[in-house]
């Protein structure tokens, strides 16, 4: 039964046995460090722990520090992406407007140099109607012929001032087209 109210330096032992600060040296309790190698083992191990803590936190940091970088780049990337994409899509409007103006210029010219033909054929026509009076005999048929013919030139001008006008236009046109492609 454990003392209660002794103060002594009396200890009671669990086996009922009296041990006392004299018993305690002969038995090797007394004089001994608590903790020993086992304490000093504890120890290290919990410095040693905290120190990999420290290191593995230091490396976590720098890994969100690099995952952090990383989406920061992407992020550019995808904005830079996206406005390359946006003046793709411009380009790509212009150029389309480009090639149907120039497709209409193209039009133009074309429509311009048949009229163009069609005058001069016209012409030729007169002409050697002219010339197979003069060779008929008819001078004065041959002489208004070829007086109507002036008419039929000044027809032929202006036709070649379209067709003239046309390309210049379709090729205007072209330029803005080359433009448009290199943006």
């Amino acid at each position: 039964m454990p003392c209660r109210g002794r103060r002594d330096d009396t200890v009671v032992d669990p086996t009922l046995e009296v041990v006392t600060p004299d018993t305690l040296g002969r038995k090797g309790l007394v004089g001994r460090r608590l903790g020993g190698r086992a304490g000093r083992r504890v120890g290290i191990a919990a410095g040693l722990i905290g120190v990999a803590l420290l290191v593995l936190g230091t490396l976590g940091f720098a890994r969100a520090s690099d995952r952090h970088d990383a989406a920061s780049r992407a992020d550019t990337q995808r904005r830079s992406s996206q406005a390359v994409e946006r003046r793709a899509v411009d380009a790509r409007s212009a150029i389309t407007q480009a090639l149907t103006a120039l497709r209409d210029n193209v039009l133009n010219v074309t429509k311009a140099s048949d009229d163009l033909r069609k005058a001069q054929n016209a012409l030729t026509d007169a002409f050697n109607h002219a010339i197979d009076l003069a060779n008929g005999g008819d001078t004065g048929g041959a002489q208004a012929a070829f007086a109507a013919q002036s008419a039929a030139i000044a027809a032929l001008d202006a036709k070649l001032a379209a067709a003239q006008q046309a390309l210049l236009q379709s090729e205007q046109r072209l330029d803005q087209l080359r433009m448009a492609e290199h943006g």
